[in-house]
């Protein structure tokens, strides 16, 4: 320990008597790092955005450490987490819209065409989260993440079955809600 100043430790410089993260929790974060950072990744469609909010929802988890630990379904419990630190990530991005400023250089317009595709999805999604969140969590996780049911189950802690109709009239209401919304544009 490097303590220059006689003020402490270093900042620097980590205790080694005292380790960074416990070995459970960096365990557990390789494990199911990949699954939360495609379900930010889905919800923010930003990668850095994505990237940002899994750190937040990181460093709350490593502070709720024990209670996830000691919770039935871990991984629901740290998914909700992500959710919600997501949502978050929403609202500050609401309170900074009024202080940016435009971009210099426009955007091509292949990629704001995919942008708006993107965007009526995501907007039939969170109509449909608002209705059936269940619904909108299976569709997500089987279509757009590529899980099986078995691990949506798990992670929902609902049946396999459950979530495979749950996925199934997801979609179905899914397809309605854009084709509402089509309808809408045709109108105007």
């Amino acid at each position: 320990m490097n303590d220059t100043f006689g003020q402490g430790a270093d900042v620097f410089e980590p205790d080694p008597e005292r380790p960074l993260f416990d070995k459970e929790f960096e365990d557990f974060l390789r494990k199911h790092k990949d699954n939360f950072y495609r379900t930010a990744v889905a919800r923010l469609v930003d990668p850095y955005d994505a990237d940002e909010a899994l750190g937040d929802a990181c460093l709350v988890m490593y502070q709720r450490w024990e209670k996830i630990q000691s919770h039935p379904k871990p991984v629901y419990l740290a998914l909700r987490i992500l959710k919600h630190k997501i949502t978050d990530f929403h609202r500050a991005r609401a309170r900074r819209a009024d202080r940016e400023e435009a971009v210099a250089h426009p955007p091509e317009l292949r990629i704001l065409q995919e942008m708006g595709e993107q965007h009526r999805l995501s907007q039939a999604l969170e109509k449909l989260r608002k209705v059936s969140p269940q619904q909108a969590d299976c569709w997500e996780m089987y279509k757009v993440l590529g899980r099986e049911y078995s691990e949506i189950a798990e992670e929902l802690d609902i049946t396999i079955g459950a979530a495979k109709t749950a996925a199934s009239r997801g979609q179905a209401k899914l397809r309605l809600l854009l084709a509402l919304d089509s309808e809408k544009k045709d109108d105007s």
